[in-house]
């Protein structure tokens, strides 16, 4: 095995790892991120709400 094969699996890994287990902060000024359960519905329902006269952007992701 070359060492230039070497040295992109390992960077492909480390990259890997970093998207799945590394910081989930959100950026300054974006309201922190959350997840929607049946207990923070209804928050996030009123919160959506109030903000009508704004752009609003719902966005869903699912693992599967």
């Amino acid at each position: 095995m070359s060492r230039g094969f070497l040295l992109v699996a390992v960077l492909a890994l480390v990259g890997i790892g970093w998207f799945f287990f590394g910081s989930r902060k959100a950026p300054e000024g974006q309201a922190a991120l959350v997840h929607v359960n049946a207990a923070t519905l209804e928050a996030m329902r009123a919160e959506f709400n109030t903000a009508s006269s704004q752009t609003r952007v719902l966005a869903l992701f699912s693992p599967t």
